[in-house]
């Protein structure tokens, strides 16, 4: 059986380890959020997060509604009696986005986060899109402990 060359190998590891370290990986970013959002509603008790955006006709593209639970656990939202196109981000303990939805007008099927978290963020649709927030990223705010 013939012997590889010692150089075939060397260039192998080498490609190999170049390709790892020049993988590019979407950097996450710490988003301030009051800065983006110039009128936010807190939802921070049962009654306050039951209502969330029902029966509202319309709201400021700058506007957010931001829901506090006591605790992170899996949360799930619907847009039961919502008639605005709504986005949603799921927002663990520390800060960080554990998924974003786009939510539809009068949808009774719960939309659930896949990790604990102790916050969710409801905007207009589109808006996380539109500021390049992502999955990952850091959200800032004086609610956000």
């Amino acid at each position: 059986m013939k012997k590889q060359s010692p150089y075939l190998e060397s260039w192998l590891l080498s490609f190999a380890i170049l390709v790892f370290f020049n993988t590019e990986v979407a950097a996450s970013k710490e988003i301030n959020i009051e800065k983006l959002l110039s009128n936010m509603e807190i939802a921070d008790n049962y009654s306050k997060r039951k209502k969330g955006l029902m029966y509202r006709d319309n709201i400021d593209k700058d506007f957010g509604m931001l829901f506090i639970w006591d605790k992170e656990e899996i949360q799930c939202m619907w847009m039961k009696n919502t008639s605005i196109p709504l986005s949603i981000a799921f927002i663990k303990e520390e800060g960080v986005i554990s998924d974003i939805y786009n939510l539809y007008p009068f949808s009774t099927l719960s939309v659930c986060s896949t990790d604990k978290v102790k916050y969710a963020l409801e905007v207009n649709r589109g808006w996380f899109e539109e500021n390049e927030i992502t999955r990952g990223d850091t959200v800032i705010s004086s609610q956000i402990k």
